[in-house]
This record gives C-alpha cells, sequence and structure tokens, in this order.
C-alpha cells in the first residue's frame, strides 16, 4: 500500500533549460525582422559641406533629401550604353537652401558587402541624471543624513557625466549598392564655389561700407580734429629738418672753398657755413683735405689752407672775416670807450 506524501517545493527540480531562459529574453533594445529584408539600400558618398548642412536637421526629423532621376538607355562619350543617375536637391529643407541643386551618382566599381544599415533610437522610460546633481527623492541623501539612524555621514562624490539611456536598434535593410555623389558643374555650382573661397578668405568678421552720394569734408574735419590728440606730432624736428641745406657736390665745395681761402687766410666754422650753407660735418670732412684747424693763439680754432695751396699771384688778407653781426665793431667801440674811463686807487 502506497502512502500519499505532499511534496516538498524546495526538493521539486524543473526541467533542463530553465536557467537559459533568462538569457534570450526579449528586452526590446532589438527588433530583428522575421522574415526575409526585401528593402534595397543605397550607400552614398557626399561632399562635406552638403553633410554638414543635413546633420543640423534633428535626430528624429524624416526630411526629403531631394528627388532621384534614372536614365537607362543613356550613352557616354564614347557612345557606350550607361545608366545615368542623377540627384536634384530638395530646397524644402533651411539648411541647403543656398546649396548646388544638381549632383551626379557615379557607381562605385565594387559593391559593398555584409554592410548592414540600422537605426536606434531611446528606450522609453529612461531618463539620465542631472549634471553634478543628485535626482530628488534619494531618500535624504541630498541633505547628508540617513534617515534610518538619525545620524549624519559623509556622502560618496557622484559622478558628473551623463547616464547612458539605453537604445532601442532596429535593422533597416542591406546595402546592395554604392555610390559618389559628384556635384554637376554648371553656373550654380561655380557660383557656389566662389561664394565659398572668398568667404575662406576674408573671414566671418569683414564688413564692407559703401559710401554714396556727396562726402561732406566738414564732417571729415571735424572727425580729423577730434583724433588729432591721439598721434603726437613733432613740429620742432620738422622745422628743423626744413631748415638743413641739400649737400653739393665735393668738387664744388672744393672750389667754393678755395674762393673762401683766397680772400681771407682764417676762417672760423661759423663763417664757413654762413658761406657755403653746408652742414657742419660736411664741411670738417672736406676741409681736412686742403686746410688745418689752428688750435692756439689768436686765431685759434680757424681753419688755414695748406700753404703749398695758397696761389702766389693772390694774396690773402692776414686775418678773418669780420663778424657781420657787428661783434668785431662792438669789440673796437669798447677799446676805445675803456681808455676814457676814470681809475680809481683802492687801497
Amino acid at each position: 500500500m502506497e502512502v500519499d506524501i505532499k511534496q516538498d517545493p524546495e526538493s521539486f527540480t524543473p526541467s533542463g533549460g530553465f536557467a537559459d531562459d533568462d538569457i534570450y529574453e526579449d528586452t526590446g533594445e532589438l527588433n530583428m525582422p522575421s522574415t526575409e529584408i526585401a528593402q534595397e539600400m543605397w550607400l552614398t558618398r557626399v561632399p562635406k559641406w552638403l553633410w554638414e548642412s543635413l546633420a543640423t536637421a534633428g535626430e528624429d526629423d524624416e526630411i526629403e533629401i531631394g528627388k532621384l532621376a534614372i536614365w537607362k538607355n543613356a550613352r557616354d562619350e564614347k557612345g557606350n550604353p550607361i545608366t545615368l543617375t542623377k540627384m536634384f536637391l530638395s530646397q524644402e529643407h533651411k539648411g541647403v537652401q543656398d546649396l548646388p541643386r544638381q549632383y551626379e551618382l557615379i557607381k562605385a566599381k565594387t559593391d559593398p558587402d555584409n554592410t548592414y544599415i540600422f537605426t536606434e533610437k531611446d528606450l522609453p522610460g529612461y531618463k539620465p541624471n542631472a549634471y553634478g546633481r543628485l535626482r530628488a527623492g534619494m531618500g535624504g541623501a541630498a541633505d547628508g543624513q540617513d534617515q534610518r539612524s538619525g545620524q549624519y555621514r559623509v556622502q560618496k562624490s557622484k559622478s558628473r557625466f551623463r547616464k547612458a539611456i539605453p537604445k532601442h536598434t532596429t535593422l533597416i535593410g542591406a546595402a546592395t549598392r554604392e555610390y559618389n555623389c559628384i556635384p554637376v558643374p554648371n553656373q550654380e555650382f561655380k557660383n557656389f564655389m566662389e561664394k565659398r573661397t572668398r568667404k575662406a578668405i576674408q573671414g566671418e568678421n569683414a564688413s564692407t561700407i559703401l559710401i554714396s552720394g556727396k562726402v561732406d569734408h566738414r564732417e571729415l574735419d571735424k572727425a580729423q580734429k577730434a583724433f588729432s590728440g591721439f598721434i603726437r606730432t613733432n613740429q620742432s624736428n620738422k622745422h628743423r629738418q626744413e631748415n638743413k641745406a641739400a649737400r653739393i657736390a665735393k668738387n664744388d665745395l672744393l672750389d667754393m672753398l678755395q674762393v673762401m681761402f683766397d680772400r681771407y687766410e682764417f676762417w672760423p666754422m661759423k663763417e664757413i657755413k654762413k658761406e657755403t650753407k653746408q652742414p657742419e660735418a660736411y664741411l670738417k670732412e672736406t676741409l681736412s683735405d686742403i686746410a688745418d684747424l689752428v688750435k692756439s693763439g689768436p686765431f685759434a680754432s680757424c681753419w688755414r689752407r695748406h700753404p703749398h695751396l695758397n696761389k702766389s699771384n693772390i694774396t690773402a688778407v692776414h686775418g678773418k672775416p669780420p663778424d657781420v653781426g657787428g661783434d668785431a665793431e662792438d669789440e673796437v667801440g669798447a677799446d676805445e670807450d675803456d681808455g676814457n674811463l676814470e681809475m680809481e686807487d683802492v687801497m
């Protein structure tokens, strides 16, 4: 006789393969079509400036890039039959309104193998943490107090990185062809490239000021006077520069000095400068060839011609020319007045 004994639930052994059920559990993160993919996908390499304009659209926005036109009975330059494919860019999207409109799609030599296109979006129900802040409702962790013990505890630093959100990935199709998108070299494309080159040379901060009509010179004079104080001008140097005499040829200066030494035997530098109107440094350099500087005696600091250069038929006055300013006359008058002075004896 068999006794009915209730089985213990903990001693029940499940069927094989129960531990592997969670591995293949569908979490909704990947969507693979159950049937064979019938949608054909084309890969196209576009210019960088075209991609940058299309990238301004939102990630979830579906925009119409353009329309394709295919000519199957076209001929190339050699007359061989080809399939001509062109794309006409749509002008509805704001980011591509200033771009060339016509493009030619040239098929690559090899087709892509094992290339698939996926799309993804954020799974609903997930929100990232705020940067550097704790989410509300953390059970008093924001103020550093443990509600269970009523004591304060040290909070560990939280990461400032954005928490990753799980993505929902869907397989769209397999890439069967690859094309290169080349702009058609028409007048529209040439104007676009000229504008792009001009912008690269001038930069973003270039400005053009156009003045039409007559120019009011009074306003220009006012502006010039208003900003004249920003620049310091040295008028004295300007007048000093104007007073400087231009150098004459050395041969002409030597002839002039020879004539002067025929008149007087001794010449001070002051009188030589008045006669010749030449710079002092230039005079000293030239005088050293035909004259010597007297360093002592009554004619000190005067120039005297070399003896071998004196002409025998011309006798120069033994002395120096009188001072035009009247200093010589004053000295003579002073000597005459000295004789009329009354002298007194001082003990």
